[in-house]
């Protein structure tokens, strides 16, 4: 989906089992879309990437480019919530995904309702479905 499609979508949080606005809206591909990426499968790109990748390389290198800041009082609670994904990710295979945290502030945004459903179908209550 290109960017302008995503721009254009509703932010409808509706509980209804239809799919989310970001698969209903804006233009549609022409071909059908593959299957999703999962990272199940060992030895497969995804699974490389959620279990190794963003931590040891990506959010490393975040905070090897970003220790200046990242030491600072205002970035206080960003750097606890940064370390606590580090932890998830460390143990990315045992550890349950869980949804956004709410900024507390009601300014949450389009971002984070698409988000929020996208994750809702890997946070049903009674199954766990982890980083991996």
């Amino acid at each position: 989906m290109t960017s302008t499609a995503l721009a254009s979508t509703s932010t409808s949080t509706s509980t209804s089992t239809s799919k989310p606005s970001y698969f209903t809206e804006g233009p549609l591909p022409s071909l059908p879309l593959p299957p999703v990426l999962t990272s199940t499968t060992p030895g497969t790109w995804a699974y490389d990437t959620m279990s190794r990748r963003i931590d040891s390389e990506i959010l490393q290198r975040t905070l090897d480019e970003n220790q200046v800041e990242f030491n600072t009082p205002d970035f206080a609670v960003a750097k606890a919530k940064f370390e606590d994904l580090r932890a998830e990710l460390q143990s990315a295979g045992d550890t349950k995904l869980r949804g956004l945290t709410p900024y507390g502030n009601g300014k949450e945004g389009r971002e984070y309702e698409e988000w929020t459903e996208i994750l809702a179908p890997y946070l049903k209550e009674g199954e766990v479905d982890t980083w991996l």
